[in-house]
C-alpha cells in the first residue's frame, strides 16, 4: 500500500507499434521556436556537455572553495588524493624553497583572522577635517600678524599635530591577529614569523594578536579619540579667534587634570568643509568583557595634551574580555615540541590576559599520573611550564587542591620504578615531580594563604606520611597545629 501512487495507473501502457515507427510531429511551441532561428532539443535528445566534479575544476577554484568553507570543520582536502596533494599544507616547513600553499593560508588568515582596527573610521572625511583645520589655522595667520601671542592658538597647532601623529600610529599599526588563529594544528613559531614578515613587515616586533573583545574595544576607542581630538580643535579655534581679536595678553592655560580639558569640550562649528564623525550605536555602551572604567581609559594627559593611550586595553589581565594562552598549550607542550616552542614564543613576543592556573594543572596531572602514555614527553621541560603556569596565574586562584595532589603523585612516584621508561629523562621522572612540588608550594606560600588552606595541605601530608614532604613544607610552615599532630601520631 505503501508503494501504490493513487491516482496513477498501475500497468504502463504499452506503446503502439505504429507510435513507436512514426516520428512525432513537433510542437506548436518547438514550431514556433524554429521559426525564430533558435533550436531547443526534445527531452529524448541529447546535447553533448562537459560534467564538472572537484576533481575536474581548476586549482585555482579548488583554491577558492576552499578558502569560502573556512578553517573550522573543513574536510575537502579528504575528499581523495588529489584534493589532498593540491589543499596540503603544514606549518612545520624545512625546505628552503617557496613555502607550499601559503598564499593560500594568507588568503584563509585575511578572510577569517585578520582584524582592522580603523574599521570604523572614514579616511575620507578625516582628511576633509583636517584640510579645514590647515586652512582655519592659515586664515588666522594671514588676518593676526601677532598669533604667536596667543597660546590658545599654539594648542591649535600642537593638537592638530597630535592628530596627525595618532593617525600615523593607528594606519602603521591598523591589522591584529585574532587569538583564534592558535587553535588550529598548522601552527607553528616560523609559521607566526614568516606571517608577521610577509604581512607587517617588521623584524622582532609582531602584529597584536587580540581576543574579539579587545579589537571592538580597539576600533571603538580610536574613534571616540579622533571625534574628541576634533571637537578640542573647534574649542581651540573659537578660543583663538576671541584671543587674536582683543589685543589683550592671554595667559597661559594649565590644566590641572584630564577632566579639566573633557569638561571644556564641545561640539564643533558646522561647516559644509568639516563633516561629522560618523557615530556608532554601541560607542557609549561598555565593550563585552571590560568594566566601563577600563573603556573610558583610552585617553591620557601627557605634557598637558590629551593623547591616544596605547595599550590601555592590557590594563586590567583579569577582565573577561582579555586574550589568553589557550589552555591546551600547556598541557601539549610536555610532549609536543611545536606547541612548547609556540607557547615560549607568544609569552615572550605578545601581552595575555590572566588564566586559571589550577584548572591547567588539573589537566596536566591526568598525564602526569600516567607518563608511560606519552612516550614523546620530555620532562625537562616541566618546571618551566608550571613556571608559566603561575606566571598567567590569577592570584585569586588557589592552587591549594593542586599541591595537595602533588604530594599524593610524589608519593606513587617514589613507589614506582622508572627505569624501563620510553619517555625521554623518563628515569627521572620522580625528581621533576619534586622539584615542580617545590615551585608550587613556594607560590603557594608567596600569595598568602588562609590557615584553613595550610591546615589542608598539612593533612594530606600527614596522611601519606612521607618523610620528605613533611620536611618540605616545614621548610615553609614550622608546624602543623596540634590536633593535627594528635590526629597521626
Amino acid at each position: 500500500m505503501g508503494f501504490i501512487n493513487p491516482g496513477k495507473p498501475l500497468n504502463k501502457r504499452k506503446a503502439k507499434r505504429n507510435d513507436l515507427l512514426s516520428p512525432k510531429k513537433p510542437s506548436k511551441l518547438m514550431k514556433l521556436t524554429e521559426s525564430k532561428g533558435t533550436f531547443i532539443p526534445s527531452s529524448q535528445q541529447e546535447m553533448p556537455s562537459d560534467h564538472f566534479t572537484l576533481d575536474s575544476l581548476p586549482i585555482e577554484i579548488l583554491h577558492k572553495i576552499f578558502a569560502y568553507i573556512g578553517p573550522y570543520d573543513n574536510t575537502l582536502p579528504l575528499v581523495n588524493k588529489r584534493l589532498h596533494s593540491i589543499l596540503y599544507f603544514t606549518g612545520n616547513n624545512t625546505s628552503s624553497d617557496s613555502w607550499y600553499n601559503f598564499t593560500l593560508f594568507e588568503r584563509i588568515v585575511k578572510d577569517y583572522f585578520l582584524y582592522d582596527l580603523n574599521e570604523r573610521i572614514d579616511m575620507e572625511v578625516i582628511d576633509m577635517k583636517l584640510d579645514y583645520y590647515d586652512n582655519q589655522i592659515k586664515q588666522l595667520k594671514e588676518k593676526f600678524p601677532n598669533f604667536n601671542r596667543s597660546h590658545t592658538f599654539q594648542r591649535l597647532v600642537d593638537n592638530l599635530n597630535i592628530i596627525r601623529q595618532s593617525l600615523d600610529a593607528f594606519i602603521f599599526n591598523h591589522e591584529v591577529l585574532t587569538v583564534d588563529i592558535l587553535n588550529f594544528k598548522f601552527i607553528s613559531t616560523r609559521l607566526l614569523k614568516t606571517l608577521n614578515q610577509r604581512r607587517y613587515k617588521k623584524d622582532n616586533v609582531y602584529m597584536p594578536i587580540k581576543s574579539k573583545q579587545e579589537i571592538l574595544l580597539l576600533q571603538k576607542s580610536r574613534l571616540k579619540f579622533l571625534r574628541f581630538k576634533f571637537k578640542e580643535l573647534g574649542l581651540n579655534l573659537k578660543k583663538s579667534i576671541e584671543e587674536l581679536s582683543n589685543d589683550e595678553p592671554v595667559p597661559r592655560i594649565t590644566y590641572e587634570n584630564l577632566n579639566c580639558i573633557v569638561d571644556s569640550v564641545s561640539d564643533e562649528l558646522e561647516d559644509e568643509t568639516n563633516p561629522e564623525i560618523k557615530i556608532y550605536n554601541d560607542e557609549n555602551f561598555p565593550t563585552e568583557g571590560f568594566f566601563w572604567s577600563i573603556s573610558e581609559q583610552y585617553i591620557k594627559l601627557h605634557d598637558n595634551y590629551i593623547v591616544y593611550n596605547e595599550g590601555f586595553e592590557t590594563v586590567e589581565k583579569q577582565a573577561f574580555g582579555r586574550v589568553r594562552i589557550p589552555y591546551f598549550y600547556f598541557i601539549k607542550s610536555i610532549y609536543s615540541e611545536r606547541h612548547y616552542d609556540v607557547l615560549k614564543f607568544i609569552t615572550q613576543s605578545f601581552e595575555f590576559g590572566t588564566i586559571d592556573g589550577p584548572q591547567v594543572m588539573v589537566e596536566m596531572l591526568d598525564i602526569l599520573e600516567k607518563p608511560d602514555n606519552f612516550p614523546t614527553a620530555y620532562w625537562p621541560r616541566l618546571n618551566g611550564i608550571i613556571e608559566m603556569i603561575m606566571t598567567f596565574n590569577d592570584v585569586q586562584n588557589k592552587f591549594t587542591e593542586t599541591v595537595s595532589s602533588f604530594f599524593k603523585l610524589y608519593e606513587s612516584c617514589v613507589k614506582r620504578d622508572y627505569s624501563t621508561s620510553k619517555s625521554k629523562q623518563g628515569k627521572s621522572f620522580p625528581n621533576f615531580i619534586a622539584k615542580a612540588m617545590t615551585m608550587l608550594l613556594q607560590y603557594f606560600f608567596d600569595h598568602d594563604p588562609t590557615t584553613e588552606e595550610k591546615r589542608q595541605l598539612w593533612i594530606t601530608a600527614m596522611e601519606l606520611k612521607n618523610i620528605h614532604i613533611t620536611d618540605l613544607l616545614r621548610e615553609f610552615d614550622d608546624t602543623p597545629d596540634y590536633d593535627i599532630l594528635h590526629r597521626f601520631i
